[in-house]
């Protein structure tokens, strides 16, 4: 009698035991070292018997209740060797090939009257982080206008504004906002507002605009969550309360609100990415994207006030600079944001060696920000459970 997986169940193998993506149902099962042992030689083709010969009882009966359970096994009286499902190679993005701008994040030099104390922090997962522009300035329209132009030219179809206290200037950025056609989804990052009457008066406006929200987590009783589509709100939480803000959030959910989270941290904390963070809700075509390409990077560009390109808002690390020909410097800024764009797992060496390398979160402006590179990550997670 043997074990035979299902066929849409892969298996990742690290130093530190195996996870099992359930791409099916979209589901990840965490197996501990010595379990994993057990798993090797199901896929091997090792009977029941053999199995339960050669490893600990208990720990054989545990995994296979647990595979069991989640219909992951079937029993079968002859064996068929388990391959890894495979939907395709995905097409990389190179310059020479294909532009693949998806979405562009545009600061704009206003100022913010908040005085936040997470504002100047090092976000983590912090792509909707509000920002407070250091020195504010008149908007230079023909700038923007130009950039957009651009940007529209190499296919993008989501433009996301912040920067500020927007929504102050609205026949500023209504004037931005008159540039795109309807099929161009029209992102608002916004600081903290306790009246939300003239964001809903911006989105009665237009279909095509959604609103970022941001919130003090320290504060969310004061405020009233709205259940609407064109809604999110983006929790700014310490990095030291994650775990218990992980925990409470989840209430929202279940209200069928829209919510993020931007962690943020002054120091460099030690924490482990895999336990204390999100996963990424891994399917078919994350499994295989995943080895290619940074999901969270992939297809963006940041352009902010200073008139520089950067790979996310929350970087530090200037790729370009277009406040002269806004063509050439885009075109010279491209090769490093590719870079970025195909920093995947499996350049990194504590990701290589770990089980959740592929459903790991990985910020990389958060890790460049503490003074180390694209190819770093500080992160203990491939050490045993």
């Amino acid at each position: 009698m043997f074990y035979l997986f299902r066929e849409d169940c892969n298996i990742v193998y690290g130093v530190n035991g195996a996870c099992i993506y359930d791409l099916g149902n979209g589901k990840m099962y965490s197996i501990k070292k010595n379990e994993s042992i057990v798993l090797q030689a199901m896929q091997q083709g090792k009977t029941i018997k053999d199995i339960y010969e050669k490893n600990d009882h208990a720990t054989v009966d545990m995994v296979c209740k647990r595979l069991e359970e989640a219909s992951i096994v079937t029993k079968s009286e002859t064996f068929c060797p388990h391959e890894e499902y495979r939907e395709g190679k995905y097409k990389t993005s190179r310059l020479e090939k294909e532009y693949r701008i998806h979405t562009c994040f545009l600061e704009l030099p206003f100022d913010c009257m908040q005085s936040c104390i997470y504002c100047e922090s090092n976000k983590l997962l912090g792509c909707f982080a509000c920002s407070k522009v250091k020195k504010s300035c008149t908007l230079d329209f023909n700038f923007y206008s130009n950039v957009i132009k651009e940007i529209l030219g190499l296919g993008c179809k989501n433009f996301v504004f912040y920067g500020g206290d927007i929504l102050s200037h609205y026949l500023e950025l209504k004037e931005l906002m008159d540039l795109f056609d309807k099929q161009t989804s029209i992102g608002l990052i916004l600081p903290i507002k306790d009246d939300v009457k003239e964001i809903s008066k911006v989105l009665s406006e237009r279909s095509n605009v959604y609103v970022v929200l941001n919130v003090d987590y320290n504060k969310m009783g004061n405020y009233t969550f709205q259940q609407r589509k064109n809604i999110s709100y983006n929790f700014n939480v310490s990095l030291e309360e994650g775990k218990k803000a992980l925990s409470e959030l989840l209430q929202l959910r279940e209200r069928g609100i829209n919510y993020m989270i931007s962690f943020f941290s002054d120091k460099k904390s030690n924490f482990n990415y895999s336990r204390q963070l999100p996963q990424i809700q891994m399917d078919k075509k994350m499994y295989k994207l995943v080895e290619e390409v940074n999901p969270c990077l992939f297809g963006k560009i940041t352009i902010k006030s200073n008139k520089r390109v950067y790979p996310c808002i929350n970087s530090r690390c200037e790729i370009g600079d277009i406040s002269g020909d806004i063509k050439e410097g885009l075109e010279n800024s491209f090769e490093k944001l590719i870079m970025y764009w195909e920093s995947s797992y499996i350049k990194r060496t504590n990701c290589a060696i770990c089980k959740y390398g592929k459903s790991c979160v990985d910020c990389r402006s958060y890790e460049e920000n503490f003074e180390r590179d694209l190819t770093e990550k500080d992160c203990n997670g491939y050490l045993e459970d």
